[in-house]
């Protein structure tokens, strides 16, 4: 290679490198600054990544001898590191379970939360996986009339179920739900609660016309006398800064359906959350609700990424999105990601106990068969106590029935869910909550 030649690459190389220091930099200080705007929205999903090319960029520059953007790099890597790092630190609360002398173990409760991905043919797959697992609650989202029909023989196994219909959740309890229901989470719902949030942010008008009405599935499962409130969600992917918004306003919404239940024991929230922890939407969710991840010290854990036809998803190229979030009051005896089951998922297990759960079955509350299985039917009219004001008008298509072992005729599926798209606006919107 001639000497000319070898500058001309030479500059080229350096130019490249440091276009990546600079776009790495971006990524970093907006994460800090709390933003997700722009393309922010996606790269502050990727520290991992950013990680191990920030390193190679280093080496790069120290061989060229460009010292400072070597050094520029080395920050880069290091930072970037240190983030993915912080996920094998162990959580803040104290994980010890204890128990009095003499008395029983602990009852141990399992949840698992599912994005089954509704193109996913390998249904008997699934079935016989899930059955395997035997967990108490499963959640279980991007479901089709194939999937509801394919998982059927689950309801066996778990006698309290919630769905309804048009809707891809399905919410599965070995044990008893109380106050269960699927919530729209309209824009007037979550203006309400984030207006009656601390801080009371306040949600533009604007947005309005681009919000998407998601579902969340709520319940209380008696658990050995203790009332464990659940949430379970699917929101968009923060595809614009409208999604964007909207999951960071939602976040309010999660707080006070888990809070509606004032006798509760303690708290979960679940689901395919579409965003990984270490992005400023998960902090806002974890502020909000006061809830921490299950995940924490467990490590770096893909749950979504890149796959292969009958392959498991790229671990090296996947990112955590999905996720279990706990009251301090639970202890977490094992969080581990579920086997490839033909989704671009892996599922999410944690194995808890609860704080009230520690005393002796034997104590447990005493629940008649009225408070084990509430007859109950799921209106749109029933989101009141989350619509301060401005509810929406009822939508008698969108009607939803609580899907218990005696209120799902046998044989009977829900219909396709119809996915409409989201009208755009394309008049100019804030890129953030008003406080």
């Amino acid at each position: 290679m001639t000497p000319p030649t070898r500058n001309v690459l030479q500059r080229g190389l350096l130019r490249l490198a440091q276009a990546a220091i600079v776009i790495m930099a971006f990524v970093a200080l907006g994460n800090l600054a709390g933003s997700e705007w722009g393309p922010l929205k996606k790269l502050v999903h990727f520290p991992a990544h950013w990680a191990p090319l920030a390193l190679v960029t280093a080496l790069t520059l120290a061989v060229m001898k460009r010292w400072k953007w070597a050094a520029a790099a080395s920050v880069l890597a290091v930072g970037f590191g240190a983030q993915v790092a912080t996920l094998w630190l162990p959580p803040s609360q104290d994980t010890t379970v204890t128990t009095a002398a003499g008395a029983p173990p602990p009852a141990t409760l399992t949840v698992l939360s599912f994005n089954v991905f509704r193109g996913n043919k390998r249904h008997k797959e699934v079935l016989d996986a899930l059955q395997k697992e035997q967990a108490d609650v499963v959640y279980l989202t991007e479901m089709s009339p194939e999937w509801f029909c394919g998982l059927k023989p689950l309801e066996k196994d778990y006698p309290h179920r919630v769905t309804k219909k048009n809707s891809s959740d399905w919410l599965l309890s070995k044990h008893p739900l109380e106050n269960a229901e699927i919530l729209s989470m309209t824009y007037a719902s979550a203006r309400s609660a984030l207006a009656d949030s601390p801080g009371n942010a306040t949600l533009p008008e604007e947005w309005s016309s681009t919000w998407h009405n998601d579902d969340l599935v709520v319940g209380t499962v008696i658990f050995h006398g203790t009332r464990i409130r659940l949430a379970a969600l699917h929101p968009p992917i923060p595809s614009n800064a409208s999604r964007v918004i909207q999951q960071r306003a939602c976040a309010a919404i999660y707080a006070r359906a888990l809070n509606s239940d004032p006798k509760a024991d303690a708290k979960l929230l679940m689901g395919d959350f579409n965003t990984t922890s270490f992005s400023p939407t998960f902090r806002s969710i974890l502020s909000r609700t006061g809830l921490s991840d299950t995940a924490q010290g467990y490590g770096y854990l893909p749950t979504w990424g890149p796959r292969l036809p009958r392959e498991p998803i790229l671990p090296w190229l996947g990112i955590p999105i999905d996720h279990i979030l706990a009251s301090e009051n639970v202890s977490i005896l094992h969080y581990e990601t579920g086997p490839p089951l033909g989704s671009d998922h892996l599922w999410v297990k944690v194995r808890m106990t609860i704080g009230a759960s520690l005393a002796p079955q034997s104590k447990s509350k005493s629940l008649s068969h009225a408070e084990l299985n509430p007859a109950q039917t799921y209106s749109p009219t029933q989101e009141a106590p989350l619509l301060a004001s401005n509810p929406p008008a009822t939508d008698p298509a969108r009607s939803s029935t609580l899907a218990s072992a005696s209120q799902i005729p046998a044989g009977t599926l829900p219909p396709r869910p119809d996915h409409t798209a989201v009208r755009q606006s394309s008049s100019t919107r804030p890129d953030r909550l008003e406080n």
